[in-house]
């Protein structure tokens, strides 16, 4: 999108914005649960360890490597989402916490089996 189009883009938006009350927030809301709908697929295979799945929220994204930019629980545009959760594994917290402290480990080609496409 170039400079132009983009604040063209947003002079509508800003009219919209300001003729509809709440229309920000409708717009966030939406954009917030199409995001956890994507994180929420991204986690469905469930821990790469042990298999659970019964609990989404128990579930947590593992980084393979250590270029973390940010955590993907905390990313709220999906282009972001997937680009930092293609970093990572999904494992559950006790798995979790067991692999940064070293009592369990992913050899290089689990990872590569299992980093989220």
């Amino acid at each position: 999108m170039t400079r132009e189009e983009r604040a063209s883009y947003m002079k509508v938006w800003r009219k919209k914005a300001h003729a509809t009350p709440g229309y920000t927030r409708k717009v966030y809301e939406e954009q917030r649960d199409k995001v956890n709908k994507v994180r929420s697929d991204l986690k469905s295979g469930g821990c790469i360890v042990c298999g659970y799945n019964r609990c989404e929220t128990a579930l947590e994204f593992h980084h393979t490597n250590n270029d973390k930019e940010r955590s993907p629980s905390a990313i709220n545009t999906i282009k972001a989402l997937l680009e930092e959760a293609s970093k990572c594994v999904v494992v559950c917290a006790v798995c979790h916490r067991e692999l940064h402290a070293g009592i369990i480990e992913l050899t290089p080609s689990e990872i590569n089996q299992r980093l989220i496409a």
